[in-house]
């Protein structure tokens, strides 16, 4: 398949502050650069047996940027797509938002380390939701109610605590972009 983006865009310690304020210390720029490869990690995880690479490329059919909040509507959900016909997407992945649901589902004894993980892991698996969704389209996907499966739609302890599989939306990513 072609290359496709995943990147952080406009993501500074300045303009996700509100986790920092959770975090009881401002997140540094090494903060952010181990979410960011905790984050790709999850990528490759998830679509490691499918032909879907991930580059720099300047044309991708499909793409998903970090955000630090949503760019338009009025309700912040945690990621979003637009998908074209399963040939094309874009899609967001809001820091702020998952950041804030790794901190909340924490166990209370989680040191800083562990929740600098928890969110790369976290803002990883939304944006593997992301490009499912601009893979697949709508159909397959939210309405799992297994909270295991990165098909399941809403941020929960799960996402960002256990480790996640594919569920019913396997067969279909299979038959959509292959094995390598």
């Amino acid at each position: 398949m072609t290359g496709e983006t995943f990147s952080f865009d406009g993501v500074t310690p300045a303009t996700v502050s509100v986790v920092s304020e959770r975090l009881d210390a401002p997140l540094t720029p090494a903060d952010l650069l181990s979410i960011e490869s905790d984050a790709r990690r999850e990528l490759q995880l998830a679509f490691s047996h499918t032909r879907l690479l991930f580059t720099a490329s300047a044309r991708p059919a499909f793409r998903v940027r970090v955000v630090p909040q949503p760019e338009h509507g009025s309700f912040p959900a945690a990621g979003e797509s637009r998908a074209f016909g399963g040939i094309r997407g874009t899609g967001t992945v809001n820091f702020n938002v998952v950041a804030l649901g790794a901190l909340a589902y924490a166990d209370r004894r989680a040191d800083r380390e562990a929740l600098i993980h928890a969110i790369g892991r976290g803002i990883g698996r939304t944006a593997v939701h992301e490009f499912a969704h601009q893979l697949l389209g709508p159909a397959g996907m939210d309405g799992n109610a297994d909270p295991l499966t990165y098909e399941h739609g809403d941020l929960r302890a799960e996402h960002f605590y256990a480790r996640l599989h594919w569920g019913p939306a396997a067969a279909r990513l299979q038959q959509r972009i292959g094995l390598r």
